[in-house]
């Protein structure tokens, strides 16, 4: 199995509201997300504590300037890590602030996510939902705790059980909560059209790609190492995937004639990485 420290990023929970002050639940635990992923009760013992004394790091959608907030609290209870946060008084958190809030009063969600860390000793690997579901089973965890049974059982591709975070370096506010990770979404808008990410400059929106496809190369090595144990290879749709990338990738380089050299180097690097893929998966 290849070792698969990486970043991720994950959409969950909602924020209530007292004056300055919020809490919510930024990370649920037997929950299966779209990225593969379901946090265990115990992951965060060690990174939530830490986190709290340290930086202690509230961002809006983990991108910006400045920080909009600071974590105060950060406890492990039943249905996952609860977090009580202040926000800074600057105009990106007053408007973040006011904006949760409208949503609220309209009825509508206003999600968290973390920035969390992890490395080998800290997760399973499943081929798919039902042997996670069997690992569980077999570990003794309460079943009647595990979210969508029926999902993960029918889940065909490979999940991950998260039994230690490494490190909890921040966590944000987001426009979707209850949604796959964060930084997948946030992929998926920049190549789907979707004007989420507007605003962003160049730069920032080439170095999250970037960590995007770092992280894909990383979920790749893992997958590809486990299958060729059992004598086998990626499936076709991983690398067509890859060169599609890649593909669009080689466009970006060539429309970004008159981008900064900041710019221009961050494309050449994403295509490096694309291509470092292709070999990688071939």
């Amino acid at each position: 199995m290849a070792h698969r420290e990486t970043q991720i990023f994950k959409s969950v929970g909602s924020v209530k509201f007292d004056e300055r002050k919020a809490s919510g639940i930024a990370s649920p635990f037997y929950e299966l997300d779209r990225h593969g992923d379901m946090m265990l009760p115990g992951c965060y013992k060690s990174a939530a504590p830490a986190f709290v004394e340290g930086e202690a790091v509230v961002m809006l959608n983990h991108y910006g300037m400045l920080p909009i907030g600071v974590c105060t609290k950060a406890d492990e209870v039943d249905e996952g890590l609860a977090v009580d946060f202040v926000y800074h008084t600057h105009k990106e958190a007053t408007d973040a602030r006011s904006v949760a809030k409208e949503r609220q009063e309209m009825g509508k969600g206003t999600g968290l996510s973390v920035g969390i860390r992890i490395q080998k000793q800290g997760y399973e690997e499943f081929e798919n939902g039902q042997q996670l579901l069997n690992w569980l089973e077999d570990e003794g965890h309460d079943m009647g705790r595990v979210k969508n049974t029926d999902k993960i059982r029918a889940y065909s591709r490979y999940c991950w059980a998260i039994k230690k975070v490494d490190e909890l370096f921040e966590f944000s506010q987001v426009c979707v909560g209850a949604a796959p990770s964060a930084l997948a979404t946030q992929i998926k808008n920049v190549f789907g059209g979707d004007k989420l990410l507007a605003d962003l400059a160049t730069d920032e929106l080439m170095k999250m790609l970037l960590a995007g496809v770092d992280v894909g190369v990383e979920r790749l090595e893992s997958i590809k190492s486990v299958r060729a144990a059992d004598g086998r290879k990626l499936g076709g749709d991983a690398v067509a995937n890859a060169k599609s990338l890649r593909d669009r990738l080689d466009t970006l380089i060539k429309s970004a004639e008159g981008a900064t050299a900041p710019d221009d180097v961050i494309l050449k690097g994403l295509q490096l990485q694309a291509e470092a893929m292709l070999l990688e998966i071939n």
